[in-house]
């Protein structure tokens, strides 16, 4: 997710970059009695866009628990001016929804989303690709 996000438009990325991986933010008073939470750590965070990028795979989040950690750590955010974006593995081959969340990132940092790339969707494809094979994955 991180590379796709973090490339650049040449290689099939979208150009967000740079983000800031398993990053601590320190809620203040109106944050932590919201969300009952000190802080967040974020999963990846573009500190330009004050936006953060959440990864849900299969472990942890889809448990009652989990959710309800997850929405806590999400609105005190949001309450600190952070939008929050989740993407899960159904999302990482959608290069629709995926090219959305950075037109959104992009707005949030002050600049257009511009991919003039010819044949972009191609090198998006091809990116994600072989990125999946070097975790073992099979082609999306």
């Amino acid at each position: 997710m991180l590379a796709m996000f973090s490339l650049p438009f040449s290689y099939g990325g979208f150009a967000c970059g740079p983000f800031k991986t398993d990053y601590k933010i320190e809620f203040n008073d109106r944050a932590q009695a919201i969300s009952g939470m000190p802080h967040a750590v974020c999963d990846a965070f573009q500190e330009a866009a004050r936006f953060d990028l959440e990864y849900n795979g299969e472990l942890g989040h889809s448990s009652r628990r989990g959710r309800i950690h997850d929405e806590k750590r999400n609105t005190g955010l949001i309450t600190m001016g952070i939008e929050v974006a989740t993407v899960n593995n159904e999302m990482l081959c959608d290069m629709e929804a995926m090219e959305a969340l950075a037109w959104r990132i992009h707005q949030r940092m002050g600049k257009r989303y511009q991919n003039r790339v010819e044949a972009r969707r191609k090198r998006q494809d091809a990116l994600l690709n072989t990125l999946r094979a070097c975790f073992g994955l099979k082609p999306a």
